[in-house]
């Protein structure tokens, strides 16, 4: 009715509207009401039809869902559903593959955590099997066929069928054992590497329950069975290349190597064939043996039998007896028969061997000779006992020939040189001759000759006495002359040891440095001027001294000290009992010295120093402590530059830095507001004597440069201290920064100065450290501005020509250049550039594609590298 109503409001009282608004009579209106009232009647008639097909409708579709769901029930009933058989993760479910109806034939899937179900003669899917068909056959009693998949976790690992025909029995179509069997199959495995066999089987063990089960025992007889087929090609091969090995010594002693490492292997896989490798080596051995028994045969026959070659034979007859007595019969007796044959020839031999050994000629080569024949035959005596007859005549004869050439050279020795001057030529003749008597074990004769080379050299010596003598007299009277001969004489009394003769010298060099010591101080006293103080006593340690043994000493050494005379001298001493006194050094330094007597009781009367005024310069007071070591100063020799037991030189002594890391000495400060000059001459003296001696000591060198240095001869000094810098040693690196910072005229210097202390530093020189810092307090990153690369500098960075080819077109890519447009320094050696490389590109492709190719090569875009310089050129570092 609704549907009506819907109808009418919709489609008739519009139209009445419409049509009563266009006709406005009555009647027309009326015809119109009349038309309204039958399309009303007609729309209920239509509407009750509609009711009653509907209700049919829904009468049909009710009967045909039931008929649906009758028959789902029926199909549901037919159905073969899921089950779990056990509990927890040793459970299984049985389930029918892709939902099988219940039928004569289907197929079912057991599915289990635990993959041993399925394995090892299947035991556990045998004992659940009668509640898993007693449960199908309740399902579906028309099934007689059964085929079964079992799934190990989401593997499938087993297949098998059942029927009643069969009694239910499972038949096993696919297990685990014949799984990994055929993967065992697929396996490339070789003699060598068998790994993957083995890989099997611990795969099986992991899955199917250890290695103690019986699918795991019958796949392990798989796997040996396998090994032993691949053991046996193996030794096939072997067989063949031991039929190769030649019938000779070598080729025999070559079989106890071979196969050595097959040994090994089947030892770790297939030890039961080990039997069958040493068949195959000892029937190739018996083979060789044979055909070896008959050369040999034939080389003992022909063997040297004589006392030389004895040893040899008899070894060579007892080494095959050792090796194939055992195994060949014939081989004994033919040894024995050897070995005798050998003894009868020493034997014979023997009368003959005298006769030659006893016409050796008597010199050191039949000596030699007769050691190696003695040698020898000791040796060989231990496997031949006929050739101990040899060893006595060889012994005595050796012991004749030793004594006639000690008579021989000792005849020589009395008669060897001439004069003085063949001393060394004849001690050096003689250690030969010992030597060899020593090393012929003869030491009793080489002591004899040692003996009269001794006394051929003291004859020689005492006979030249007379001569050294006369050259001793004509020695100039000299300083130098005197510490030449104290010199000598200390090497004379070092041969006095071995030769008494050099006695006579060392005592004739003593007397005459004496002599030419007190001529010296005779004239050093004569030229002091003054008898009456030379009478005194001078403090010059902790011992006073005479004044005309301080005198001499300081003449002893080049320097000189006379008495001033001057009238303001004469004066000054009879006002404060003062004796003026003028030291003069070698090297013409003068330096006037006012001598005062002691006030110590301990050294009542003596003089010492009060003060001194070196020439051109003003007069100062000096100190007990200070004229001490001024006094050492006047008696010290000229430095010689020359390193004392410990490597330390008189340099080291007097100018080492301390702070120096590698100093030897303990090291003396200079103060440059109070300069010690005399300090400073003593140590410059010493260096300069240093270098001279070792010019190429980087210490030496450095201490010297420091002494002009401190000076002020920085002229001087530079040499010295940039060739220890240059050795890179760390004191002189300080130095030069130092020098540098001074008087260096580079705009670098600042950074160069910074480089040398932070070098120095390094090397272990804190002074150079604290420079450093006092340089660069913030520890900023400092280094010399480099030019930038160049257009140049950036192409030799880029390769010449780069080419790729693709499908067979080949395309090149060529750089020609580069614009560089900004740079920034961002370290000592790098640059961060902008800049733009220019290329001619070009491909064998159509005329198109390379026009194309070199457009897109030519519209380059800015880069942004970083360039470093290199002392080979440039290098791009991105």
């Amino acid at each position: 009715m609704v549907k009506v109503d819907r109808f009418f409001a919709s489609t008739v009282q519009p139209y009445v509207s419409r049509t009563a608004s266009a006709h406005g009579s009555w009647v027309q209106r009326l015809s119109h009401f009349m038309l309204h009232i039958l399309l009303l009647a007609m729309i209920a008639a239509t509407s009750a039809q509609a009711q009653t097909a509907r209700e049919l409708f829904q009468q049909q579709r009710q009967m045909q869902r039931q008929e649906r769901f009758n028959r789902l029930q029926e199909q549901r009933r037919q159905t073969l559903h899921g089950h779990e058989f056990g509990a927890g993760s040793d459970g299984v479910r049985m389930s029918p593959a892709s939902g099988t109806r219940c039928q004569p034939a289907i197929k079912i899937r057991l599915q289990t955590n635990k993959q041993s179900f399925f394995a090892n003669n299947q035991r556990e899917l045998v004992a659940l099997w009668s509640q898993i068909v007693g449960y199908i056959q309740q399902a579906c009693p028309e099934v007689q066929d059964i085929e079964i998949q079992g799934v190990g976790q989401t593997i499938t690992v087993y297949s098998g069928r059942a029927s009643a025909a069969q009694g239910w029995t499972i038949s096993h179509d696919r297990t685990p054992l014949q799984i990994a069997i055929e993967d065992l199959e697929k396996q490339r495995a070789t003699f060598e590497n068998t790994q993957s066999l083995d890989a099997v089987l611990k795969k099986h063990e992991r899955a199917f329950g250890g290695g103690d089960t019986p699918d795991a025992r019958a796949l392990k007889a798989k796997i040996d069975e396998r090994k032993f087929a691949l053991a046996d090609e193996k030794l096939s091969s072997f067989a063949a290349e031991v039929e190769k090995v030649p019938e000779t010594i070598e080729g025999y002693n070559s079989l106890e190597r071979l196969g050595s490492k097959l040994y090994q292997s089947l030892y770790f896989s297939a030890r039961d064939k080990i039997t069958k490798l040493e068949e195959i080596r000892e029937s190739r051995r018996r083979a060789i043996g044979i055909k070896l028994l008959e050369d040999f045969r034939g080389t003992l026959a022909t063997a040297p039998k004589g006392w030389r070659d004895a040893a040899a034979t008899v070894d060579l007859a007892n080494r095959l007896q050792g090796t194939w007595g055992s195994k060949i019969a014939e081989l004994g007796p033919l040894v024995s028969q050897t070995i005798a044959d050998v003894k009868a020839q020493v034997q014979a031999e023997s009368p003959t061997f005298l006769h030659t050994i006893q016409n050796y000629t008597v010199d050191w080569d039949s000596l030699s000779k007769l050691r190696n024949d003695l040698t020898k035959v000791r040796q060989d005596a231990k496997t031949v006992d006929a050739l101990s007859a040899y060893v006595a005549p060889l012994e005595e004869r050796q012991k004749m020939i030793l004594a006639e050439l000690q008579q021989i050279h000792l005849a020589e020795v009395e008669q060897v040189g001439s004069e003085i001057g063949d001393l060394e030529a004849i001690i050096g003749y003689a250690d030969t001759l010992a030597g060899k008597f020593t090393a012929a074990g003869d030491t009793h004769a080489a002591g004899n000759l040692k003996e009269a080379i001794a006394r051929r050299v003291n004859e020689l010596v005492g006979a030249g006495y007379a001569q050294f003598e006369g050259e001793i007299e004509q020695l100039p009277v000299t300083m130098e002359s005197r510490a030449e001969l104290l010199e000598a004489a200390s090497d004379y009394e070092e041969l006095e040891v071995e030769v008494p003769a050099f006695g006579r010298y060392r005592e004739l060099a003593q007397l005459k440095a004496e002599e030419i010591g007190e001529g010296f101080c005779r004239d050093s006293a004569k030229q002091f001027g003054s008898d009456e103080h030379l009478r005194k006593t001078i403090l010059i340690s902790e011992e006073a001294i005479p004044m005309g043994r301080f005198v001499c000493d300081i003449a002893a050494v080049g320097n000189s000290l006379v008495k001033d005379d001057s009238t303001w001298t004469w004066i000054t001493g009879l006002i404060k009992s003062e004796v003026g006194v003028t030291f003069e050094h070698r090297d013409g330094e003068r330096t006037y010295v006012a001598l005062a007597p002691s006030s110590d009781s301990k050294h009542q009367g003596a003089l010492l120093g009060s003060s001194s005024q070196p020439e051109g310069s003003s007069s100062r007071s000096l100190t007990e402590a200070e004229w001490l070591d001024f006094a050492r100063d006047m008696v010290r020799p000229p430095s010689t530059g020359l390193p004392d037991g410990e490597g330390r030189t008189d340099c080291d002594n007097h100018a080492a830095d301390r702070q120096d890391p590698k100093k030897l000495g303990a090291g003396t400060e200079f103060d440059s507001e109070k300069l010690d000059f005399r300090m400073l001459e003593r140590g410059l003296e010493a260096c300069i004597a240093a270098v001279e001696q070792r010019p190429d000591d980087p210490r030496q060198k450095y201490q010297l440069g420091r002494l002009l240095w401190t000076a002020g001869d920085h002229e001087q000094a530079a040499p010295f201290v940039s060739g220890s810098a240059d050795a890179g040693y760390p004191a002189a690196l300080n130095l030069r920064a130092t020098m540098l910072l001074t008087s260096g005229t580079d705009k670098d210097a600042f950074i160069d100065a910074y480089l040398l202390y932070m070098q120095a530093a390094n090397e272990g020189y804190q002074p150079a450290a604290v420079a450093a810092r006092e340089l660069n307090p913030d520890g900023i990153e400092i280094y010399k501005e480099l030019p930038p690369p160049t257009e140049a500098d950036v192409l030799s960075t880029l390769p010449g020509e780069t080419c790729t080819e693709v499908f067979g077109v080949r395309s090149c890519v060529r750089f020609t250049g580069a614009t560089v447009k900004d740079c920034i320094q961002m370290s000592a050696t790098d640059f961060s550039c902008t800049w733009r490389p220019h290329a001619d590109c070009g491909t064998s492709a159509n005329d198109f594609a390379n026009a194309l190719f070199k457009m897109a090569c030519s519209q380059t875009e800015d880069a942004f590298s970083t360039f470093r310089k290199l002392a080979s050129g440039w290098q791009k570092l991105d």
